[in-house]
């Protein structure tokens, strides 16, 4: 096995074993309220036994993550971790249906499998169970400790909205400006920096260590999706629906404002992606692009100094976020 498998793989054991019993309690959660034989029940069960069920427990693990490293008690993080996973399952539905997205690798989306309408509405569903229980969780903390994670999750919807609209409007440009598309990742990396947030809140932590697990939270949760960003450039159906219905990899915005790579990027581009040449070819010249290295390497060094700054919290949990941090980076090695 390679280092980077191996980083992975420790990765992925470190938030099964914080978010994994959060997941599965929302997941029984959603099947036991929707037994129904309508198409709305039946959509959130498909949600629920497919869609999350190869789901890496990535959020929830953040909230108990970020409650132990502040002092907290992994038991007080569960309900809410759970509650994120509601929320932040609505948005994935609604997500879908934006993308039009009918799969998920080998499995079919709820929008792919009952349509439009049933995916709306089921994310709807998700959204107003998951606040809902989120506020009642909320009702045990102090009224201080409520009010602000109800800002919080106020904010969080709203960055998530206003990043979705503006993807909207900027859908299958090739000469979008990269710092426009940097906003829209930027807003969606809200939801790991309200996680942390959440955690440090719940274990009643003092601002100054919530605010610096939120800055973790929201450097982590942009150089993920950069990560995501750059894994759909050398998956052809992805890359080839994202050209179709939504806005390029960001990686590939910044190749092709190197007006040297461009003449070759726009060509290969137009031609088969399903061919492993053309693909391959793609991806070298993107990840060779002098702009793209300077990027991905800023947000790596912003990512690790927002992890120095909480090493004087619980050093346990403090080891499981650098190595969930050199997992991540190490995609880019």
């Amino acid at each position: 096995m390679s280092s980077n498998q191996a980083l992975i793989r420790q990765m992925k054991k470190i938030f099964n074993e914080n978010g994994g019993v959060a997941l599965k309690e929302a997941r029984q959660l959603i099947i036991q309220s929707n037994k129904g034989k309508d198409v709305i029940s039946q959509s959130l069960r498909h949600f629920s036994k497919v869609t999350l069920n190869n789901t890496l427990p990535v959020f929830p693990a953040l909230v108990v993550m970020s409650c132990k490293a502040a002092g907290g008690k992994i038991e007080q993080a569960i309900p809410f971790g759970r509650a994120i996973v509601l929320i932040t399952g609505a948005a994935d539905l609604h997500d879908d249906v934006i993308d039009k997205s009918t799969m998920k690798g080998p499995k079919p989306t709820v929008f792919g499998k009952f349509g439009e309408d049933a995916a709306v509405l089921a994310g709807d569903i998700l959204l107003v169970d998951g606040v809902t229980l989120l506020y009642c969780e909320c009702k045990k903390l102090s009224e201080v400790q409520e009010h602000k994670i109800r800002r919080l999750v106020s904010k969080a919807i709203k960055d998530i909205s206003m990043a979705e609209t503006f993807e909207n409007n900027l859908r299958t440009h090739l000469d979008l400006p990269p710092k426009e598309f940097y906003k829209i990742i930027s807003l969606k990396a809200v939801v790991p920096e309200l996680t942390m947030k959440i955690g440090g809140l719940v274990a009643g932590a003092d601002p100054d260590v919530i605010e610096k697990l939120g800055e973790y939270g929201k450097a982590y949760g942009i150089i993920s999706l950069i990560s995501d960003e750059c894994a759909d450039i050398f998956d052809p159906t992805e890359l080839s629906h994202r050209l179709k219905n939504e806005c390029a990899p960001l990686p590939l915005i910044y190749a092709l404002q190197n007006p040297e790579y461009r003449k070759t990027l726009v060509p290969l581009l137009k031609k088969d992606l399903t061919n492993a040449g053309t693909l391959e070819k793609i991806g070298e010249l993107v990840f060779d692009t002098p702009e793209v290295n300077a990027f991905i390497e800023a947000l790596s060094k912003n990512l690790k100094k927002k992890l120095n700054r909480l090493k004087e919290l619980d050093k346990e949990t403090w080891k499981e976020l650098n190595a969930v941090t050199s997992a991540l980076l190490s995609c880019f090695s």
